[in-house]
């Protein structure tokens, strides 16, 4: 009987550092920054909405462009020339008393200018719905980008409360999977000793061993989740903590 005590406390502490050391390895997964990180960044820089702004700012620049759309119906023409002075001399072969010879000086310089606007009838009438047209896209595209503020918001949120249930998820059967794991250590040590069948082996193998694929389960949910964040927001969350 006075071995028993020194044994089991032998036990204890072999049981303890297999302990301490399997919480410490236990789980070897990228933690969540806080939600609200996620938010903030998300509000201005995720995919979906930064696109739909860039559609926003294309529909106001074809509003503006609709407006502009009478100056197809306008053509300039305009044209310079110029050519140096130069010197005629008229030549009268009859020359009398009363008439010379006559010298001349020309200078050559024109400018041309014209203007044409033709104007049809659609133009008349259709250009203020083209105008209002393009003005209801705008708008359409802003409230578009409202609309996908709060979906992107909603669908990082419910993403980030399912990856923060798997995590939780993931720890449980980490701490599963190390307990049956020493439990396992322990049962194999009894069974070299000849203390247990072989069938309680066989139970306890079973049971770590099942303990292990839910593990790997839950870790592989966990990391879709994380992935899929990090594509919600466009930038890898490691960056946000």
């Amino acid at each position: 009987m006075k071995y028993i005590a020194p044994i089991l406390f032998v036990l204890m502490i072999s049981t303890s550092s297999i302990c301490a050391q399997a919480k410490v390895e236990k789980i070897n997964v990228a933690s969540l920054p806080s939600l609200q990180k996620v938010l903030d960044y998300a509000a201005q820089n995720s995919p979906l909405v930064k696109e739909q702004e860039a559609m926003t700012d294309h529909y106001g620049q074809t509003e503006k462009i609709t407006q502009k759309l009478w100056m197809d119906k306008v053509f300039m023409d305009l044209g310079a020339q110029r050519a140096n002075n130069n010197a005629v001399l008229n030549v009268n072969n009859n020359v009398s008393d009363s008439e010379f010879n006559s010298l001349s000086f020309q200078n050559q310089n024109s400018i041309r200018f014209g203007l044409t606007v033709r104007l049809s009838l659609y133009d008349g009438f259709a250009r203020k719905n083209l105008i209002q047209q393009a003005q209801f896209r705008k708008i359409a595209s802003e409230q578009h980008a409202l609309y996908l503020r709060q979906e992107v918001k909603y669908r990082i949120t419910d993403a980030y409360k399912d990856a923060q249930l798997a995590y939780k998820l993931l720890s449980i059967k980490a701490d599963k999977k190390y307990a049956l794991f020493i439990q396992r250590e322990m049962t194999e040590k009894e069974f070299q000793q000849g203390q247990i069948h072989i069938s309680e082996l066989s139970r306890v193998t079973e049971l770590s061993s099942n303990a292990y694929a839910e593990f790997e389960q839950a870790s592989n949910t966990y990391e879709k989740l994380y992935f899929q964040l990090e594509i919600l927001i466009g930038v890898p969350l490691s960056n946000l903590k």
